[in-house]
C-alpha cells in the first residue's frame, strides 16, 4: 500500500533505474488478461530491489494530467494483480488497517471506500459507513490504493517545480524518464512538437477559414463552441491524433482556467469528436454559419458555387501548379491535401501522408 514514505538515500543511477523498470512492469500488467501468479512473481521480482522508491518517484514522472490517468489505472490493475495471489487480512496487519466490525463480522469501512460493491447493492450501508464481508475487503482496498495514489500525484505535481529547483538531477532524471513514457510506452507526441509542425504548415497549407480559427486560438488560448466544433474536426481530418489535439487544446485553454476547468468543460467533447464518426466540415455548412473569411472579402462573387472562390484563392497560393484552379474546393480538408499534394508532386501523385499522421496511430484504442 506504500503507506510510508520512501526515505533512503539512493544513487541516481538506481533512481532513473526504478523509474524506467516500474513504467514496464505496469504496462506488461496492464496488457495482460487474467495474470497468473508466475505472471505477478515475476513482475513483483523486476520491482523487489526498489518497490516502493519506484512507487513514489514515478509520481513525478506522471505528474502531468495526460500521463496521471495513465499511472492510476496501471498502478491499481497491478495492485488488484497482487491482490489476487496474497491474503487482505495480511496486508491490512502489514499496513496496521482496522477496521471495526458490526454484529454480523462485516467490517465496518468509509462508504466513499465501497462505492463499486455499493453500485451493486451488495453491501449495506448505515450512518455514512458500509458494512462488507471479507471478499469484499480486496475491493475496498483497491480503491483505498488509488484513492491514495491519486493524492499523492496531486502533492507531486504541486512541488514539482520546488523539485526541480532543489534538485536539478532529479529533475533531469524525471524529463528523461518523461519522455520514454510519452514517445515509446504511449506514443504521445509532446505538445511543443505538435505545435512546431501546425505553424510549419498553417500559412502554407491551411484555409482561410482554418488560419483566423488558429489565429483567435494564438492570441486568445480560448475558442467558442462553432469555432472549437470547426477547427477540432479539421484537426482530425488532416491526421491530427486524440492524444495530440487533447494536448493542444489543453495547453492553450490553460493560458486562460485551470487544468481542472478544462478536464471537466472541454476534455470530454474533445474525446467525443474523436470517439464518434465525425468529419469535417464542408464550405457549404461554414458558410451557413457565417464562417467564411473569403466570403466577407469577395462577397460579390458568392453568387458562384461557393467553393469556386476558395479554389481561385488557392490558385493564388499555388500559381501555375493548380491547373484545375476553377474547380470547386468542397471542405477545408481538402484545400489542405490537395496544397500538400502539390508541394509534395515531384515525390508522388497520390495523396501523401499529412504531416500529423504517423504508421502507428495513439488513437487506435480511442
Amino acid at each position: 500500500m506504500y503507506r510510508q514514505p520512501f526515505g533512503d538515500t539512493v544513487d541516481m543511477e538506481v533512481y532513473e533505474e526504478a523509474m524506467y523498470a516500474r513504467i514496464v512492469v505496469l504496462e506488461a500488467a496492464s496488457q495482460t488478461r487474467n495474470p497468473t501468479a508466475d505472471d505477478v512473481r515475476r513482475w513483483e521480482g523486476k520491482l523487489a530491489p526498489f518497490d516502493a522508491l519506484s512507487y513514489f518517484a514515478v509520481h513525478f514522472v506522471c505528474c502531468p494530467y495526460d500521463l496521471h490517468r495513465w499511472l492510476l489505472g496501471r498502478e491499481t490493475t497491478l495492485f488488484t494483480a497482487r491482490l489476487r495471489f496474497a491474503s487482505a487480512k495480511e496486508i491490512m496487519e502489514r499496513e496496521r488497517l482496522e477496521w471495526e466490525r458490526d454484529d454480523t463480522g462485516r467490517h465496518v469501512v468509509p462508504f466513499d471506500l465501497a462505492l463499486s460493491i455499493l453500485s451493486r447493492r451488495a453491501c449495506r450501508i448505515e450512518n455514512g459507513w458500509a458494512h462488507v464481508d471479507d471478499q469484499q475487503l480486496p475491493e475496498v482496498l483497491a480503491t483505498m490504493f488509488r484513492t491514495t495514489t491519486e493524492d499523492l500525484v496531486r502533492l507531486a505535481y504541486d512541488a514539482y517545480d520546488r523539485m526541480s529547483y532543489d534538485h536539478p538531477q532529479v529533475a533531469a532524471a524525471t524529463e528523461r524518464v518523461r519522455r520514454f513514457l510519452q514517445q515509446s510506452v504511449i506514443n504521445i507526441k509532446p505538445v511543443g512538437a505538435l505545435e512546431s509542425t501546425i505553424e510549419a504548415v498553417a500559412d502554407r497549407q491551411f484555409p482561410p477559414c482554418m488560419q483566423r480559427w488558429k489565429g483567435v486560438l494564438d492570441t486568445q488560448h480560448k475558442l467558442k463552441d462553432t469555432g472549437r466544433l470547426q477547427y477540432g474536426l479539421f484537426l482530425k481530418g488532416i491526421g491530427v491524433s486524440h492524444n495530440d489535439a487533447l494536448a493542444y487544446w489543453k495547453a492553450h485553454f490553460t493560458h486562460v482556467m485551470s487544468e481542472d476547468e478544462f478536464d471537466k468543460k472541454y476534455a470530454g467533447n474533445i474525446t467525443n469528436v474523436y470517439k464518434r464518426d465525425y468529419t469535417a466540415m464542408g464550405c457549404a455548412k461554414i458558410i451557413a454559419h457565417g464562417c467564411c473569411p473569403i466570403r466577407d472579402i469577395e462577397d460579390s462573387q458568392f453568387n458562384e458555387s461557393c467553393g469556386v472562390v476558395c479554389a481561385r484563392h488557392l490558385h493564388k497560393k499555388a500559381p501555375g501548379r493548380h491547373q484545375q484552379h476553377n474547380k470547386a474546393i468542397g471542405s477545408p480538408v481538402q484545400y489542405f491535401r490537395l496544397l500538400s499534394s502539390l508541394e509534395q508532386e515531384e515525390k508522388s501523385e497520390s495523396r501523401p501522408a499529412s504531416p500529423f499522421e504517423t504508421s502507428d496511430s495513439s488513437d487506435s484504442n480511442s
